[in-house]
């Protein structure tokens, strides 16, 4: 749910993002590219990865701080953290879309 989650309000955003999954464990890479090794990894955007990556440990999720590492889920992770999982990552777009308006600027 919470790989989904995210993936979707990325997606929903046109965020370009790909996750890659195995059980609970799984990545989030910035590119709309097949991640299937470390060369089409590195498509990922790592500047909006660190976007997010800040905007979501400000709403208090932590993530792992490289985007070449894997998020695992675990028993604690209840409903309503799953669901706080994705608020963060909603409020997280919109750092992700202030940031692409400065660039454009």
């Amino acid at each position: 749910m919470v790989a989904e989650g995210v993936t979707i309000v990325l997606s929903q955003a046109d965020i370009p993002v790909t996750t890659n999954r195995v059980g609970a464990m799984w990545t989030w890479f910035f590119t709309k590219a097949r991640v299937v090794d470390f060369a089409t990894a590195t498509t990922s955007d790592a500047a909006r990865f660190g976007i997010f990556h800040r905007a979501m440990m400000d709403a208090g999720v932590w993530l792992p701080p490289s985007q070449f590492e894997a998020m695992f889920l675990g028993t604690a992770h209840t409903a309503e953290v799953i669901e706080a999982t994705t608020d963060a990552a909603k409020q997280a777009v919109v750092s992700l879309q202030e940031a692409a308006a400065q660039a454009a600027r």
